[in-house]
């Protein structure tokens, strides 16, 4: 690699790293990206193609055109997750606005206040459509209903993949073909001095960044802590194939069943469960949910399942990747210069709360599910995080969400959560009872779907 250049090495052959190298190469146009493709790839993180709206985010900060992407990558719309045999009815978390606020009142509080009236999501646009198979764009009109709708899309991952090593090529991305013989750290054993591959080359990088997905050699031949979730989120197998996408599918659906669940989306297939539930099956893929302590460490980054392990019901997967590098540009050191232990440790930081927030949001549904099984017993009554605890006390006490840092879900999505899996405040909100019920009947009256 050139010595006059900052140099950065992505590995990996999936889409996390076609993701990473195009990002960095079309954004940072002065740095040299140059991508290993070490010919393996996630099973999981390459098959499972649902996205949530940041997404879109990613696509419109490299200048992609959502059209474009549509039409040449057979990708699809996705209006959200409907969550289908965890209580007594189905539990649908869209993206987008759940109706409107009133006098500065959120809309949970103006329904909470007229109940009983029709569900939540008869409030929601994205629930609307996705009940009928159906998608359409969101509008600019002021008070159309259409104006609450947010999505994300569904991308057929080996197309998408394709398309991603195409702009990469455009935007000078290098791309180097081999398998990885060891990992050669500098003496201090904090960084990476170089790659011998099995042929005998050596590659060597200001910056390596693993997004080899769970295997993650590189970033693993580093000293770190694993912070492991497994008591929390039971479910360590997966069984993930493709199909044909369904036109109707603009969700997905994740299915309970008597040791975990199945995931339905427009174009993959994957069941989940627990291996102390259920006894293993075919073509399985063990792994652990959890994080890193410290993803960057050195000249090395993870970034995507490489740093952050979760099962795929909430569809974080490639979402994770987009937040990930998203924060790596964003703290990015500048020309010829190495970050600061001061810039590591804020990217750690932020990237360690935004991926506790994940685990939180993919646990609650465990939390408040109503199945008798021993599986779904055992995932209600995991260990829950401090600040879930307080969320949950705050929402029963009086139907208020606090706001936290790095959260990386929609807050109308945690509280249709919330009510949907039957969570009441036992207080009405103060502002939402000062007014005029006729006021609150007439909102919900005109916002109706």
């Amino acid at each position: 690699m050139s010595a006059e250049r900052y140099s950065v090495l992505v590995i990996g052959s999936g889409v996390t790293a076609l993701m990473a190298a195009v990002s960095l190469a079309r954004r940072l146009p002065d740095v040299q990206v140059v991508r290993l493709d070490t010919g393996i790839t996630d099973p999981v993180d390459d098959l499972i193609g649902a996205c949530r709206p940041s997404i879109r985010t990613f696509h419109a900060a490299l200048g992609i055109d959502e059209a474009d992407v549509i039409s040449r990558t057979r990708a699809s719309y996705r209006l959200g997750t409907a969550l289908s045999g965890w209580a007594d009815r189905e539990v649908f978390r869209g993206h987008g606005m759940y109706g409107e606020p009133l006098s500065g009142v959120a809309f949970h509080h103006l329904w909470l206040r007229a109940a009983p009236v029709e569900p939540y999501e008869s409030f929601s646009i994205n629930a609307s459509l996705a009940a009928r198979g159906r998608f359409a764009p969101p509008s600019s009109v002021p008070g159309s209903p259409m104006a609450g709708l947010d999505y994300g899309l569904q991308l057929d991952l080996p197309a998408y993949g394709q398309a991603l090593r195409s702009l990469g090529r455009v935007a000078g991305v290098e791309e180097v073909q081999g398998a990885i013989a060891s990992v050669q750290r500098t003496e201090d054993g904090c960084g990476i001095r170089a790659l011998k591959l099995t042929d005998g080359r050596y590659l060597t990088a200001d910056l390596y960044v693993d997004a080899d997905g769970r295997g993650a050699i590189v970033r693993q031949s580093l000293t770190s802590k694993w912070v492991d979730w497994s008591n929390a989120l039971l479910v360590d197998r997966l069984c993930v194939v493709r199909k044909e996408a369904p036109a109707h599918l603009v969700q997905d659906i994740v299915i309970a069943s008597e040791s975990g669940w199945r995931y339905e989306s427009a174009a993959a297939q994957a069941w989940g469960y627990s291996s102390a539930h259920l006894n293993g099956q075919n073509g399985a893929i063990a792994f652990r949910q959890g994080r890193l302590e410290d993803p960057w460490r050195g000249n090395c980054i993870a970034i995507g399942s490489a740093a952050v392990s979760l099962e795929p019901s909430a569809a974080t997967g490639l979402h994770t990747v987009c937040r990930h590098i998203e924060r790596l540009i964003g703290c990015w050191p500048g020309h010829a210069s190495q970050a600061t232990e001061a810039e590591i440790a804020f990217y750690n930081r932020r990237t360690a709360m935004e991926a506790d927030r994940m685990r939180d949001f993919i646990q609650l549904p465990y939390l408040l599910n109503e199945r008798p099984e021993p599986f779904w017993r055992a995932a209600a009554a995991g260990p829950v995080s401090a600040e879930l605890t307080r969320d949950l006390a705050l929402f029963r006490e009086r139907g208020r969400l606090a706001t936290h840092d790095e959260d990386g879900f929609e807050r109308d999505e945690w509280i249709a959560s919330l009510i949907g899996f039957g969570i009441r405040p036992r207080h009405l909100d103060a502002l939402a009872q000062e007014l005029p019920m006729t006021r609150i009947q007439q909102r919900l009256e005109a916002i109706r779907l």
